[in-house]
């Protein structure tokens, strides 16, 4: 009787094994059409930084998938708050546009720039560390073709935009660190008169010339870097 029984749960578990192999209860299917569907309405099709939020039941009905969009979202949220950092330099800069100040307290740039310098590689490891995990990651084509287009939109193209924003930037407060060494250490020299000076010696005044084509060209060399972004 028992050898009967044994023989009937070893034929209803072999059967059970032959179905899941022949891809009974299998979710990888849904699974993967949730995910790409997630993608496609929440990142490809829509605006520019769009970081659609994965609740609980995202999680469960994307399975194993929540972890690759994980790594775009990980990204997303280290260049952001970069982009906080990056953003507390430019207005510690912009306090410093007064000539006087600038005359005054362009000591204060050189921290900026190492600090600038310091985001610069947290980033470069942030984005390393993307590329490296989706590296390793298997993925169906059909899954793989939507998926590198949001990753595209959400590391690939921002992250261009601010590598190349991040040494404008740079540039730009090392040529107004220039400026501002020049107007203190010729401050017997030069008058100050609101957003202008004035300047008797010729030589010094060649020299200021000099310094503020560079000062321009990097002003214009950031505009031309955020423009870039703007378009992406």
């Amino acid at each position: 009787m028992f050898s009967s029984v044994t023989r009937r749960v070893a034929l209803l578990g072999g059967l059970c094994a032959a179905l899941v192999l022949a891809g009974c209860g299998d979710k990888e299917p849904e699974q993967r059409k949730a995910f790409i569907s997630f993608l496609q309405e929440g990142i490809v099709n829509t605006a520019p930084n769009t970081t659609p939020i994965i609740t609980d039941k995202d999680k469960e009905a994307f399975g194993p998938y929540a972890a690759h969009y994980e790594i775009m979202s990980n990204f997303y949220q280290s260049m952001m708050d970069a982009n906080k950092d990056f953003e507390k330099v430019t207005k510690a800069q912009g306090a410093l546009s007064n000539m006087q100040q600038l005359q005054n307290n362009w000591q204060q740039l050189a921290p900026m720039r190492a600090e600038l310098s310091k985001l610069g590689e947290t980033f470069a490891n942030e984005r390393k560390k993307a590329d490296d995990a989706r590296a390793g990651l298997k993925q169906p084509d059909d899954l793989k073709e939507v998926y590198d287009k949001a990753y595209n939109k959400m590391v690939t193209v921002p992250a261009k935009g601010f590598s190349v924003m991040l040494p404008a930037l740079q540039n730009l407060l090392g040529e107004t660190e220039n400026v501002g060494r020049f107007l203190s250490d010729n401050k017997d020299k030069i008058k100050v008169l609101g957003a202008a000076i004035q300047v008797q010696d010729q030589e010094l005044l060649t020299k200021w010339k000099e310094m503020q084509t560079h000062y321009v060209t990097a002003v214009q060399a950031l505009l031309a870097a955020m423009a870039e972004i703007a378009k992406s």
